[in-house]
């Protein structure tokens, strides 16, 4: 009779016991119930075959010849690697001494001969869905520390919003109460010539802080908006980046060489937002004079089952020290009058990137330009963290 509905199909056991006539019915027992059976027929092979097998559970006998039972579990319970296998003894010994030996020595139970069936199945699940709790126990454990760590980022970049508020949206203020000033105390003698170019610049004023807000804004919905997965043509969605930056690729005389870019598993306005920030980024940051080329390629491992995706430039380049800091929310490398941006758009690609379980990285080309390499896996895991 065994309990519940747990799902035992396919746990392994190890079975140690030099003597066949036990061997073999212990494993007609436990194979019937669809557990995964291995044996030894002394400790020092068992200690070999855990690190072949790697149980769920050990079946250790404790009279046999070399080491016994009590001395094998203790070395599967000095060694990080077995320890928390449970180990249930089996015995002729039904003297207390013997038992209170076996659990000081690390056993998780004790069976003693002759074993009943059903005592050693009861036993066997018990064990098995204890040791099956532990894990998922550890590995609720590990995501709350995922999760703490993801919270800690999320305050971080909070951190960083509250410091941009305070500069990079008042700074834009500033100038639109200057500009505003200047009309009023002017407006009787200005002409509308000059009105309208202090008109143009509150607009652009206006304008960048609009971008910076959409920026933000954008930025934060990756924090707080569920994962819904489906599958993604990369190749599709980069040809229509590519029509949507026309403009901007005709006025650099810019071109963008698309090679065969895989389906995979993601978000499609993610990815575009992703290629789009790169792509847009590669064309802004073009030499002067030498008109931007942007290539993007993709390879596929399968040893990782996972897609590498590469957008390489012939751009101005990124200096090395800076490598760890544009990934970062708001980190300017060139100053505003230089190139326009709020500093945003690559922290979004590392937050998408991170979010599709990938990674992102930058190095500089042998030549000139920037290589941007994104990996991730072809397929994603559906939950709603993050």
């Amino acid at each position: 009779m065994e309990e519940n509905n747990f799902e035992s199909s396919g746990m392994k056991i190890l079975i140690v016991d030099d003597n066949l006539t036990n061997l073999d019915l212990l494993l007609r027992t436990l194979s019937d119930r669809g557990y995964e059976i291995s044996v030894a027929t002394d400790g020092e092979l068992a200690l070999k075959a855990v690190t072949v097998s790697s149980p769920d559970l050990i079946l250790l006998d404790v009279l046999m010849p070399g080491i016994d039972g009590f001395e094998t579990c203790a070395r599967l319970k000095s060694n990080p690697a077995t320890k928390n296998i449970p180990v249930i003894f089996l015995s002729a010994k039904t003297d207390s001494a013997n038992i209170v030996k076996g659990f000081k020595h690390g056993g998780a139970d004790y069976i003693t001969k002759p074993f009943k069936r059903d005592e050693v199945l009861v036993r066997v699940s018990t064990q098995l869905q204890l040791q099956d709790k532990t894990k998922e126990l550890k590995k609720a454990k590990i995501e709350i520390k995922q999760y703490a760590e993801e919270l800690e980022r999320s305050n971080d970049d909070l951190q960083v919003f509250a410091s941009v508020a305070s500069h990079d949206l008042k700074a834009p203020l500033r100038k639109i109460r200057i500009l505003v000033d200047i009309l009023i105390d002017k407006y009787e003698g200005i002409s509308a010539e000059e009105g309208k170019k202090y008109l143009a610049k509150i607009c652009a004023v206006t304008d960048q802080m609009n971008q910076l807000i959409e920026s933000v804004l954008d930025f934060s919905k990756l924090e707080i908006t569920p994962k819904v997965f489906t599958s993604c043509d990369l190749e599709s969605v980069v040809r229509k980046v590519v029509g949507d930056l026309e403009v901007q690729i005709e006025e650099s005389r810019g071109e963008i060489v698309v090679g065969d870019l895989p389906k995979i598993d993601g978000e499609p306005l993610l990815f575009y937002q992703l290629f789009q920030n790169i792509i847009s980024n590669a064309i802004k940051y073009h030499r002067d004079g030498v008109a931007p080329v942007v290539r993007l390629a993709s390879s596929y491992s399968d040893e990782t089952k996972r897609w590498q995706i590469e957008v390489s430039d012939n751009g101005i380049g990124i200096d090395e020290q800076h490598f760890d800091k544009i990934f970062k929310p708001f980190e300017r490398l060139h100053g505003s009058g230089d190139f326009e941006g709020v500093g945003i758009g690559l922290a979004t690609c590392h937050k998408i990137v991170q979010r599709l379980s990938g990674d992102i990285t930058v190095r500089n080309n042998v030549e000139v330009g920037t290589t941007f390499s994104i990996s991730l896996p072809e397929k994603q895991v559906q939950d709603t963290c993050f």
